[in-house]
């Protein structure tokens, strides 16, 4: 389970920057309208199923 959440902890940290650069951009060309909360939902997603994933393939692995 280590290994996972080792994992699931890399994923976030290289998706944090992404997010971070996006709502940059996204306040100095229209800060009236936060659309970076489309791209944040789609990778937070994206890593919610990583970890279903890999924790299903550990459980089977044990």
């Amino acid at each position: 389970m280590n290994s996972v959440k080792s994992r699931v902890i890399r994923l976030f940290f290289r998706l944090l920057p992404i997010v971070c650069l996006l709502f940059i951009i996204n306040i100095l060309t229209v800060p009236d309208y936060l659309w970076v909360k489309w791209p944040a939902m789609g990778m937070l997603i994206a890593l919610a199923s990583f970890t279903l994933v890999a924790v299903t393939e550990q459980a089977h692995r044990e």
